[in-house]
């Protein structure tokens, strides 16, 4: 999984991430590197033991209102700013690949 994270999901959906990178089969084996535009409440998210998912703070995605991942050939586009929240997910392999290529170059780009 490859992505950015608007840190209103984390606000939202806080409970159920931890559940699911702790709790549930589904997520074992599972690689998640996410940009995120808010350092703090991440760090609530760091400072627990979470396998596999691995956030950085991206200075330049203030604006960012929206989610958006790439987990295998699908890409999923979240929308928690404001009710009502929405989530898309479309299926299409080739977009995923370039998406997640895009992701992948940011992440690296950022790191270092």
């Amino acid at each position: 999984w490859w992505g950015f994270q608007d840190h209103t999901f984390i606000d939202y959906y806080k409970k159920w991430t931890l559940d699911y990178w702790t709790k549930f089969k589904s997520s074992e084996n599972i690689s998640e590197k996410v940009l995120t535009n808010q350092a703090e409440i991440e760090k609530l998210m760091t400072n627990k033991a979470i396998a596999g998912r691995e956030t950085v703070f991206w200075n330049r995605s203030t604006n960012f209102s929206s989610s958006f991942w790439v987990g295998g050939d699908y890409i999923i586009m979240i929308y928690t700013q404001n009710r009502p929240f929405y989530l898309i997910e479309i299926y299409n392999p080739v977009m995923a690949h370039n998406l997640r290529e895009v992701f992948k170059n940011l992440w690296e780009e950022i790191k270092n």
